[in-house]
């Protein structure tokens, strides 16, 4: 996110391999403030879920509503078994 309300932060490196299967989690919650906090994170299939997010960015303002975009660029990929549910 690039505007000056708004800051993102990779919290580790990450290297996706090709014909890897992986899994991706997404997180948009509304903080106390009323900013709004972005999280996703990355593994591989194969592995348990890390505890922590790979990327992180915040955005001062509230989006009560919103949509999913998947899209993949100048790559072939299959996308599969998408699950979106509300934040306990």
């Amino acid at each position: 996110l690039g505007d000056k309300a708004s800051y993102a932060e990779q919290r580790r490196g990450k290297s996706i391999e090709l014909e890897k299967p992986y899994i991706f989690k997404v997180s948009v919650e509304t903080q106390a403030d009323s900013s709004t906090l972005y999280q996703m994170k990355v593994w591989s299939a194969d592995e348990q879920e890390p505890l922590k997010w790979d990327l992180s960015a915040k955005h001062q303002g509230d989006y009560g509503r919103g949509s999913v975009f998947l899209a993949a660029h100048q790559t072939d990929v299959t996308i599969w078994k998408v699950k979106i549910e509300p934040l306990p």
